[in-house]
């Protein structure tokens, strides 16, 4: 086309045809800068085309990750509330130290040293943040609700997670192995006996420490218990919008 404006033009400036050419020049400008135009549109229809593309497959992921996470979360409330059901049973042990055997404490020692936290699956989220491309996601307000799951789950890692692991490990596990003998290979001589249950009994640290924990456990599977809900909402959120 632009090859035809310009055999017109040039018969136009032979002919000494001025007004003419210029309308011919002026339309053969006009249909560069459509072809531009044409150009740039479909480049980017592309581009957003790609980004779709992108933006669903990282939702997909995200989605993958969740379903996961809420997997995790019911299989630690699970776990966290059988130990919870053991630390309860200890207690009632200790307190009435006269009904039970002391060979009973074996079975229920051990589980006052366990504890199970979350591990996040982020990393989706995490690829997503790294490629500096947050907002591909287009609807604002799943990308707050995403954001504000995964905040969520940072702040139970930093709060009742941490604090039960922090209080396994630093009141209960020292206190254990400072108050006790706990192989039972300890029993060779009279210096070395394992402690009875009337001696559970007479020390309130015990009974406060198991408490506490029983306690920070029923926390723990409390907020699992709203972040699965929350997980859950997502999820279902994310499946609409993919659709």
């Amino acid at each position: 086309m632009i090859k035809v404006f310009r055999r017109i033009r040039q018969k136009m400036m032979a002919k000494n045809k001025i007004s003419k050419y210029l309308i011919y020049a002026i339309g053969e400008i006009v249909l560069v800068v459509i072809g531009i135009l044409i150009a740039l549109q479909i480049n980017n229809w592309n581009q957003y085309k790609n980004e779709r593309i992108f933006e669903r497959s990282l939702l997909e992921k995200i989605a993958e990750n969740i379903t996961k996470d809420i997997d995790q979360y019911e299989n630690v409330i699970i776990v966290e509330q059988n130990m919870i059901a053991r630390n309860d049973s200890f207690l009632q042990i200790i307190r009435n130290p006269l009904s039970y055997d002391n060979d009973k404490l074996d079975n229920y020692i051990g589980y006052l040293r366990l504890f199970r936290k979350f591990i996040p699956n982020k990393s989706a989220l995490t690829n997503l943040i790294s490629s500096g491309k947050i907002n591909i996601i287009e609807n604002n307000e799943l990308l707050d609700q995403i954001l504000l799951y995964y905040n969520t789950m940072d702040t139970h890692g930093a709060g009742v997670d941490a604090a039960l692991t922090a209080y396994t490990r630093n009141q209960i596990g020292p206190y254990i192995m400072n108050f006790d003998f706990m192989n039972s290979s300890a029993l060779v001589s009279d210096f070395r006996k394992r402690k009875s249950l009337l001696e559970y009994h007479e020390d309130p640290a015990i009974d406060n420490l198991v408490s506490f924990k029983i306690q920070l456990g029923d926390n723990q599977i409390r907020q699992y218990e709203e972040q699965i809900v929350n997980a859950k909402n997502l999820l279902k959120a994310i499946r609409k919008e993919i659709k």
